[in-house]
C-alpha cells in the first residue's frame, strides 16, 4: 500500500510539474499577472491597419511616381534623339553649303578674271 502511495505522489508531482512548465512557458512575464486589456488589442490592431493603410498608399504613389519618371525618361531619349538627328541634319546642310559656294566660286573664277 505504500508503494502504491509513493507512485501516486510520485505521479501527482510529475504532473504539478509539467502544468507549470507549461504555463510558465505560456505567459509572456515571470509574474503571470499581467493580463492584456481588450480594447488595447483593438486599438491596437486598428493602429496596426492605419500603419498598414498608410504603407500601402506609400507604396502605391511611389509606384506612380516611378511611371511618371520613367515616362519622363523616355520622352526626354526621344527629345535627345530628335536633337541629335537635328544636328546631324544641320551639319550636312552646313556641309552642302559649304560645297556649293567652293563651286560657285570655282565657276566664276574664270570670269572674275575678266571683269576686274
Amino acid at each position: 500500500m505504500n508503494h502504491l502511495n509513493t507512485k501516486i505522489r510520485q505521479f501527482q508531482k510529475n504532473v504539478s510539474v509539467e502544468l507549470k512548465g507549461e504555463k510558465c512557458s505560456e505567459l509572456p512575464s515571470g509574474e503571470g499577472q499581467h493580463f492584456i486589456d481588450r480594447s488595447d488589442i483593438m486599438e491596437s490592431e486598428d493602429t496596426l491597419k492605419g500603419l498598414i493603410d498608410k504603407v500601402n498608399n506609400a507604396n502605391a504613389e511611389v509606384h506612380t511616381l516611378e511611371e511618371e519618371y520613367q515616362k519622363d525618361l523616355r520622352d526626354h531619349d526621344k527629345v535627345r534623339q530628335e536633337l541629335a538627328d537635328i544636328q546631324a541634319k544641320r551639319a550636312l546642310m552646313e556641309a552642302v553649303m559649304g560645297e556649293m559656294k567652293q563651286l560657285q566660286e570655282l565657276g566664276e573664277y574664270p570670269f572674275s578674271q575678266f571683269s576686274q
